[in-house]
């Protein structure tokens, strides 16, 4: 039984759902597909030791022409890699648009991500690449280049 009005700061993507739905529905590990995701049943049940992601990867594609929107950094032009990790009591955010200069957020002092603050933390926004990179999977169905 997950408790009515429970709240976690987990954090929790969409490829977390499926294999929370499986465990929760009690079907066996080995019968799982294979994903990144991980179960949160632990930490909604209570029940077991909850796993939790080193960091969040993804990436999108963005050669629209609505250019802009109430978070600019967001809407780079593109292939955009994106990740999130979550340190010390620091909830960070990073992004970069065609292997460029990459943007780092403290969402955790600047929700808003208004301040690029990736000069201010070179270590932190080196070790950020390090990890897209590392998380990247190249593939003709998903090139990391485009020919626009």
């Amino acid at each position: 039984t997950i408790p009515t009005g429970m709240e976690s700061q987990h954090l929790f993507a969409f490829e977390d759902l499926l294999p929370t739905a499986a465990e929760l529905a009690g079907v066996p590990k080995e019968l799982w597909p294979e994903t990144d995701g991980v179960s949160i049943a632990p930490l909604l049940t209570g029940k077991g030791i909850q796993q939790q992601h080193s960091h969040l990867y993804w990436e999108y594609c963005d050669y629209s022409e609505r250019g802009g929107g109430s978070m600019k950094q967001s809407y780079a032009h593109g292939w955009v890699q994106a990740l999130r990790v979550d340190r010390s009591g620091t909830e960070w955010k990073a992004l970069r648009s065609n292997r460029g200069s990459l943007q780092l957020f403290n969402l955790t002092a600047d929700p808003s991500e208004s301040m690029n603050i990736a000069a201010s933390h070179p270590h932190i926004a080196a070790e950020f690449v390090h990890l897209m990179e590392d998380s990247r999977f190249e593939t003709s169905y998903w090139p990391s280049t485009s020919s626009k």
